[in-house]
């Protein structure tokens, strides 16, 4: 049986936040966030300033927002390391056949 996730709810509160948003004041989730300084506050917590726990609701749904937008694209570090892995034929992936490779058959 599958155990439900906390990130779940937060992901539909957030869902129901930004339809909130646009039906009601058809502002922006921007203009809206920084009306309140919701966002300045979300953005404090994703830098680990201060912990997500201590956000309101609706800023831990604005600091989810923005998390998975950070965690969506790799950065700098992870591209590098990934980058090296590959160079000395490490890890493993799938082929354009969609079969399981190692990085050392290429």
């Amino acid at each position: 049986m599958a155990r439900e996730h906390k990130g779940n709810k937060q992901l539909d509160d957030l869902r129901k936040f930004r339809w909130k948003l646009k039906a009601e004041d058809q502002l922006t989730r921007e203009e809206a966030n920084d009306r309140d300084g919701v966002s300045e506050r979300a953005k404090t917590a994703l830098e680990a300033k201060i912990s997500p726990d201590d956000l309101t609701e609706e800023e831990q749904e604005v600091w989810i927002e923005l998390l998975a937008a950070k965690m969506a694209k790799p950065g700098p570090n992870e591209k590098a390391f990934f980058a090296e892995r590959q160079r000395k034929g490490l890890g493993v992936g799938l082929d354009e056949n969609r079969r399981l490779v190692r990085g050392s058959d290429k």
